[in-house]
């Protein structure tokens, strides 16, 4: 008997019977342990787990109000609940999220496949609580790449938005693995306007500009040996609807002359993935 803060195993006769106690509604839990079996491998949860379930919770009760037999299933691992469609690496990435405290030290790392993994099962099988938990990280944590990845997958319309903007002025283009994230579909509307975009005519206040040592060459157009090359552009990014002015422009480094702003080109950008958005999400 606990006494006081103190575990008293000395007396006997001052346990408490079970008579007139309460359960706890929140911290009584249900020990019993369900057996569950993804492809060929076994697990084993607590049934207090998979309560926290819409889904689980409401096959629980109609397996209660079923024959005698199917009563047993999942309660030995020669019975197991079997799950069909579901990849192991998903469930597995559910139980961490269930089991593991927030604030403990062997809290998984929480890299994009993480969270989309346990997502998945959480939105899957609406386990409320968690899925909202899931999201909340995503939203906070998920980069560009795996951002759009998880809007598509979930429907999240009002997410894809920003990540695509990001993406077509990024100074590095899409790598193959990011690409098949993404989907041709995003990938050709970023490739199509990073073209029409260029990101590194945006950035006239680079360091870059400052260490530009080009050399003048042939029929260019030069003022003196030693000086820049340039070129006279009057229509930089034509048809955009961006106003720029016209100057003469480095062809070395691009830096010597007004660009359009980061922002204007930014919203121009904008308008044009919320149009692709709306006609294709």
């Amino acid at each position: 008997m606990l006494k006081a803060g103190r575990l008293d195993t000395n007396n006997d006769s001052a346990k408490p019977t079970n008579f007139g106690i309460d359960r706890h509604p929140e911290f009584y839990f249900d020990g019993t342990l369900v057996f569950i079996q993804i492809q060929g491998t076994l697990f084993n949860v607590h049934k207090s787990q998979l309560l926290k379930s819409e889904a689980f919770s409401n096959w629980f009760k109609s397996q209660e109000a079923s024959r005698l037999e199917e009563r047993s299933e999942g309660l030995s691992p020669d019975n197991p609940i079997f799950m069909q469609n579901i990849e192991m690496s998903d469930f597995e990435a559910l139980l961490e999220a269930l089991y593991t405290p927030q604030f403990s030290d062997s809290r998984p790392s929480l890299e994009g496949s993480f969270i989309t993994s346990a997502f998945r099962m959480a939105d899957l099988w609406r386990f409320s609580e968690l899925r909202a938990f899931l999201l909340d990280l995503a939203d906070r944590l998920l980069g560009d790449v795996d951002r759009i990845a998880f809007a598509k997958e979930f429907g999240l319309k009002e997410w894809l938005l920003t990540p695509h903007v990001n993406l077509c002025q990024r100074d590095q283009q899409l790598n193959l693995e990011e690409a098949k994230k993404i989907g041709i579909d995003s990938l050709l509307i970023i490739n199509n306007l990073r073209e029409e975009f260029p990101p590194q005519m945006l950035a006239s206040n680079r360091a870059l500009a400052s260490s530009c040592n080009g050399i003048g060459q042939g029929n260019l157009g030069y003022t003196s040996p030693g000086m820049l090359p340039i070129k006279r552009y009057n229509n930089f990014f034509p048809d955009t609807g961006v106003s720029y002015e016209s100057r003469e422009h480095c062809s070395s480094c691009l830096m010597k002359h007004p660009l359009p702003t980061v922002d204007a080109v930014k919203s121009k950008i904008k308008t044009q993935i919320k149009d692709w958005i709306e006609r294709n999400a």
